[in-house]
């Protein structure tokens, strides 16, 4: 995940969990809004889709799926321990601004997953220039380290690696690094994420920035496969005058107990939120790696 003019996901990754009924494999939505991007935009998010209908097409019963898309915060909810989990989407935005994002996820245990994410091609607006290229890479750990009936808590590590880019607004010239809080609330109908993010920010010959980062989500179930959520989030950086608020509302799609498909609409809530985007994309546990 990266950002520029417009909020990037802090770990591409991103979803969640409301509501984990013993019979549904319903978890409202969440992930990453990241940046915009794609070339042949079009064709690439249409590579996108194509390729997400097949993964639904071979779907099995493997173990359920634990989306983190495409909210800006992440919950407590890990990768089933041993299974590899992959997250496939795509953003469009005003002035053609376009954003596909990848993330694979892998369950350490029961409690812990580890994650690359990133966007391999996209298309933004910064500084009213038009950029292209790939965003930085995300390399993330999540781990829930205490959970009950009702409550659940968890931390977030992501070392965002930059590529070099001449353009820091998409693969940065400098490695950005973020802690995070997660603490989750199940109610009987309503679940609730807040989502707390301190980070270091790289400043290319200039003393790193910081970084404070927020979100709380609430996400309800309209019915046995279907998950409704709504955040507002912001990120607040010292020394720099761009301080993004915005608030997303989504749906997400348990078509399968492993295949959560989630589609949702962000708009900011200040000058620097950015216009309305819109966000859409899948959740896929392939299962374990190996029968051992």
């Amino acid at each position: 995940m990266t950002r520029p003019a417009a909020i990037l996901p802090p770990a591409p990754i991103e979803r969640r969990r409301w509501a984990e009924r013993a019979d549904s494999p319903s978890r409202a939505a969440r992930s990453t809004p990241a940046l915009r991007r794609a070339t042949s935009s079009h064709i690439a998010l249409g590579a996108v889709a194509a390729c997400a209908l097949v993964l639904d097409a071979c779907s099995g019963l493997p173990p359920r799926a634990t989306a983190q898309r495409s909210s800006f915060a992440t919950d407590s909810v890990t990768t089933r321990a041993g299974t590899v989990e992959l997250e496939l989407g795509g953003g469009l935005g005003p002035r053609s601004d376009r954003d596909l994002v990848t993330a694979v996820k892998y369950g350490l245990d029961d409690f812990t997953e580890v994650y690359v994410c990133g966007s391999p091609y996209l298309r933004a607006r910064v500084s009213g220039e038009t950029l292209r290229g790939r965003s930085a890479t995300d390399l993330g750990w999540r781990h829930r380290f205490y959970e009950s009936e009702d409550m659940a808590a968890g931390v977030q590590a992501i070392a965002r690696i930059a590529h070099g880019s001449e353009h820091e607004g998409l693969a940065g010239r400098e490695n950005d690094y973020f802690l995070a809080g997660i603490l989750d609330s199940y109610g009987e109908h309503i679940g609730i994420t807040a989502f707390y993010q301190l980070g270091s920010l790289g400043a290319s010959g200039e003393q790193r920035d910081t970084q404070h980062a927020l979100s709380v989500i609430a996400g309800a179930a309209l019915s046995e496969q279907l998950d409704a959520f709504t955040e507002v989030f912001g990120e607040f950086t010292h020394a720099r005058s761009a301080n993004p608020v915005a608030a997303q509302l989504g749906v997400a799609w348990n078509r399968s107990a492993n295949v959560i498909w989630d589609l949702a609409l962000q708009r900011g809530l200040n000058d620097d939120g950015g216009h309305t985007r819109v966000f859409f994309g899948v959740t896929w546990n392939l299962g374990a790696l190996s029968d051992g």
